[in-house]
Formats: C-alpha cells, sequence, structure tokens
C-alpha cells in the first residue's frame, strides 16, 4: 500500500496540490472501511484476469482507487 500512497502523493505534487491532506482524507477512509469489514471491498478485477485473486480494491470519495 505504501508504493500507492507515494505514487498518489507524487501524482499531487506534480499538478501542484498540497498531498499531506489528500493522502490523509485517503488513509482516513481507507482505515474506516477496511478496519470494520476488510473483505467488503471487491477483488480487483484485473488482477483476477490474470490469475491473481489476492487484493482488494477500494475507492475513496475523492476518486481515488487504493489496492490492498
Amino acid at each position: 500500500m505504501k508504493t500507492c500512497i507515494d505514487d498518489i502523493a507524487s501524482f499531487l505534487h506534480r499538478i501542484k496540490v498540497e498531498a499531506k491532506p489528500v493522502v490523509s482524507e485517503i488513509l482516513e477512509q481507507l482505515e474506516k472501511q477496511a478496519g470494520q469489514l476488510p473483505l467488503d471491498c471487491q477483488i480487483y478485477p484485473e488482477l483476477v484476469k490474470l490469475g491473481v485473486a489476492k487484493y482488494r480494491e477500494y475507492n475513496t470519495a475523492g476518486g481515488y482507487r487504493v489496492l490492498y
């Protein structure tokens, strides 16, 4: 997950958006959802097509996708 968050922060930096509040909000939403019901999010469909059914996908209210 750290790589994904690093990628989001890098993207935000490139478009001149302060990353810390955005990343904090993403983590808050993810912890709230995955902390209570970790299996509630769907298995990431693109990876299932490749035979990997281990990772789940969480889409934030702000439109970011986090795999865990």
